[in-house]
């Protein structure tokens, strides 16, 4: 009779190691778990809100306001259309502009020239460095970037290059970075 309690206590320990303790342990590694849930959740709802909020913001700006940020910062890469731009200004009838070399690509060495590549950086926006030549006077050359310079599109120069000749026209290369969101 005095074995029995002792062969209770033995099977309750062999229970508690066997069966209880590992139940346990999964028990808290799923409360874990849940709590990184429970946090991601209120982070989204926390980003919901400010997103809401924001285009509450962004709905108060005016349709040409909206129009002139996304062409000032675009949210998507359109090379078509900023080359477009580029020669569109530089064939005014003022300017009569006509650009060579035109290369884009996301900077770097020389064996991007010519390619169109995309900055991935993990920035929260993208860098496209573009170039080109073209021929004209100094005036014109002056007036070009005058409008470069005025245009909605943030452009940061890089490089301008000039080479004269006997005449009064010269060569000019300008090279600059512009920007789009990610």
């Amino acid at each position: 009779m005095k074995l029995t309690p002792i062969i209770f206590i033995i099977l309750a320990v062999g229970i508690f190691f066997i069966y209880v303790q590992p139940q346990n342990e999964e028990l808290n590694r799923i409360k874990t778990i849940e709590k990184e849930y429970t946090s991601a959740q209120s982070s989204a709802n926390d980003l919901r809100k400010k997103r809401e909020r924001l285009q509450e913001e962004f709905k108060k700006i005016g349709s040409e306001d909206q129009n002139n940020l996304k062409l000032m910062l675009p949210d998507t890469v359109d090379n078509v259309r900023l080359l477009n731009d580029i020669t569109a200004l530089a064939a005014r009838d003022d300017f009569d502009i006509t650009l060579s070399n035109i290369s884009i690509s996301s900077g770097g060495g020389d064996d991007n020239e010519g390619k169109i590549i995309i900055d991935d950086s993990k920035d929260g926006y993208g860098t496209i460095k573009v170039s080109f030549s073209f021929v004209s006077t100094y005036e014109t050359y002056k007036q070009f970037l005058r409008a470069l310079e005025l245009s909605l599109r943030l452009m940061d120069i890089k490089s301008l290059t000039v080479r004269t000749s006997e005449g009064p026209l010269s060569s000019y290369s300008v090279v600059f970075d512009t920007y789009w969101l990610r």
